[in-house]
């Protein structure tokens, strides 16, 4: 029994230590399948962080943004209004307030949005808004007015065919007085081409030439370049030289007998006749956007 024991003692110990010896590997393992976890949820939480702080971010991006874009007053951003100086900022304050009751944010936005660019170009120059528009409550009545009454600025050109009547009337009564006061002098009998189909036919002519020379008027307030006089000239000087033209040569070839000629007293109180026509006329349709 005691060899026995002693053979198998050995043995004993050396499995002993070999479990001994083996058993550090498996703690390893464990603690580092552990450490490996611990990593994996700490990860996963960092990442869940990171966009936990993203969406943050751009929701606080979204609100500067908005803040940024958002108008003090109608139509004016925050960004130019803060572009503007403590005066020129007081005095759009105040001009919101006269109008803020008066007229819709649409069209307020619409004024306000041209006014600050004004003031904001008039800054580089030292122009504050009290130099540019005057007092608040002047611009603030003059915008209320303009909002009102549309129909003042809408109707400021008439319609083409009160322009046309309106000239033809003017000039041609103008042209058949001259005819007639210079036949009344002349010694040749009835001018020899100016007869009842004539004179129409210059009323007519002269409507359209003051029509055509009407729509060309050059505008003084354009660009440099762009202010149209060089074609408010050749329209005006050639609607002139047709209009000269029909006159002279429908005397000419019309017969006599289709073309009858008038006393030139006719002519004169004729021309007297339409020219106060053309004053009633005018002052009836208020006609505008003609050249007289």
């Amino acid at each position: 029994m005691t060899d026995q024991h002693k053979q198998l003692e050995p043995e004993s110990t050396e499995k002993l230590d070999r479990e001994t010896k083996q058993s550090p590997d498996k703690e390893i393992v464990i603690h580092t399948k552990s450490l490996s976890d611990e990593e994996s949820i700490s990860t996963q939480e960092q990442v869940e962080q990171m966009e936990t702080i993203e969406e943050r971010l751009e929701e606080v991006q979204e609100s500067q943004d908005y803040i940024e874009e958002k108008s003090p007053i109608a139509g004016v951003l925050q960004t130019d209004f803060n572009r503007l100086t403590a005066k020129n900022q007081q005095f759009m304050v105040t001009l919101d307030r006269r109008l803020v009751d008066e007229l819709d944010y649409e069209v307020r936005q619409l004024v306000y949005e041209e006014i600050v660019q004004t003031l904001l170009d008039g800054q580089d120059s030292g122009q504050t808004a009290r130099h540019i528009y005057g007092t608040p409550t002047e611009v603030a009545q003059s915008i209320i007015d303009q909002e009102l009454n549309p129909q003042t600025e809408e109707h400021t050109i008439s319609p083409d065919w009160q322009i046309y009547v309106d000239g033809a009337l003017l000039l041609g009564s103008i042209f058949t007085f001259l005819t007639g006061f210079s036949m009344a002098n002349s010694d040749v009998e009835g001018g020899q081409y100016f007869g009842i189909v004539t004179m129409i036919l210059n009323y007519l002519a002269a409507g359209l030439a003051m029509l055509i020379t009407a729509k060309s008027m050059p505008d003084p307030n354009a660009p440099k370049g762009q202010k149209g006089y060089p074609k408010y000239f050749l329209a005006s000087i050639g609607s002139m030289l047709v209009w000269f033209l029909i006159v002279s040569t429908s005397g000419a070839l019309i017969p006599r007998g289709l073309n009858p000629i008038l006393p030139p007293t006719a002519y004169m109180i004729i021309a007297v006749i339409t020219f106060i026509g053309r004053i009633l006329f005018k002052r009836h349709y208020d006609v505008k956007g003609g050249i007289f």
